[in-house]
């Protein structure tokens, strides 16, 4: 892995919140399939303007609820 790509990797898990799509991203689940469980109240998130954001503590509570399921 390029040392760029590395950093970028790390640096996204070490933040506290993402966007939707960075959600997806470091999941590995679709995009629809996150705003689906926003929607229906199963994922938590914050509306800062336009964007929605998704902390990483939410994000792991939710995908924890997936595995027990």
């Amino acid at each position: 892995m390029h040392s760029t790509a590395r950093r970028n990797e790390a640096a996204t898990n070490d933040r506290i919140s993402y966007g939707v799509d960075e959600a997806a991203a470091v999941t590995g689940v679709g995009r629809s399939y996150l705003y689906e469980a926003i929607k229906h109240g199963e994922l938590a998130t914050l509306k800062l303007g336009k964007r929605r954001i998704v902390m990483r503590e939410d994000l792991m509570a939710w995908l924890a609820t997936k595995r027990a399921a």
